[in-house]
């Protein structure tokens, strides 16, 4: 295997100084070039032109017509070949390569200083002994090696996590602000005629106590003058606004003590009955006066 296995290509910058430039065999050349040098000691080619030919895969006399070219982006001093771009990258990942290499050695240096203080036969035993049991962390006792700390706040954002979970899939019940008791919704709701949107609901009636817009005894007040005034309407349960929507409009507000005004039903049936005996037909018309009836809708008539 290449001491290097992943040489960095930024092909963004290749194309943009390369790609205008070169042939399709030139691109060719350039890539097989720096892939030999990537590999060599010092990211470098000896200048040989037999084997630079040999290593294109080309002929002498082909690799005549290529070699200016190539010089145009190489670097051809002291009998060598470089390129100043590949040379820079070579000599990062060498670098970091060797940064690690020595985090690796002092890492085995110093557990091997460990196992020679407590001794061999020690340091199996107290590794055989810590072997069933681990901590919290998951890290096993009696190692004492690069130690973690217990991982509290990776813990407390699972938990959250599993609480977000529940709540989303209706396991877990909107939680009231401290403070409020959720009693007084639990009452409320019972009493609204039109049971859609309970979450939504609860969630604006806990707010409008927390901000103290209104009390849970005025919530209630004001849903029964609602209930109210929509019996004597004769509002269908469907027609009946949202209950969130009931709230975060304020309608517990509502001034609902105006006369009731009668329904279109209620003033034919009125007319149907008084007319059975005045010889109205219904619609407004006196048998015999071709008068209409006076302005307003008559009064209704129990039974």
């Amino acid at each position: 295997m290449a001491e290097f296995p992943a040489l960095p290509l930024w092909t963004d910058a290749y194309l943009a100084d390369l790609h205008p430039r070169l042939t399709l065999e030139e691109h060719g050349c350039m890539i097989l070039l720096m892939q030999f040098a990537w590999r060599s000691p010092d990211c470098r080619l000896v200048d040989d032109n037999k084997k630079l030919a040999r290593m294109l895969g080309v002929s002498a006399a082909k690799w005549r017509k290529l070699r200016p070219v190539m010089e145009e982006i190489w670097t051809v001093k002291d009998k060598f070949w470089s390129q100043k771009r590949l040379t820079k990258e070579f000599e990062f990942v060498t670098g970091r390569r060797e940064k690690y290499a020595e985090r690796a050695r002092r890492g085995g240096e110093g557990k091997a200083l460990k196992d020679k203080e407590t001794g061999p036969l020690e340091a199996e035993t107290s590794s055989a002994e810590a072997e069933p049991e681990q901590d919290a962390s998951g890290a096993k006792e009696g190692v004492t090696h690069n130690p973690q700390p217990t991982p509290t706040l990776k813990k407390e954002k699972k938990d959250l996590s599993d609480e977000r979970s529940k709540e989303s899939s209706g396991a877990l019940e909107l939680v009231p602000p401290k403070g409020l008791d959720r009693t007084g919704f639990v009452a409320w709701w019972k009493l609204y005629p039109r049971k859609v949107g309970k979450k939504a609901a609860e969630r604006n009636y806990l707010t409008i106590l927390r901000k103290r817009e209104a009390t849970a005894e005025e919530l209630q007040a004001g849903l029964h003058r609602s209930i109210a005034h929509w019996n004597a309407e004769g509002t269908e349960t469907k027609f009946i606004i949202h209950p969130e929507r009931w709230l975060s409009k304020g309608h517990w507000k509502d001034d609902l003590t105006t006369r009731k005004r009668a329904s279109t039903y209620d003033i034919v049936k009125a007319r149907a009955l008084n007319g059975a005996r005045d010889g109205d037909d219904g619609t407004g018309a006196v048998d015999g006066a071709g008068e209409a009836d006076q302005p307003g809708p008559p009064a209704l008539q129990s039974g």
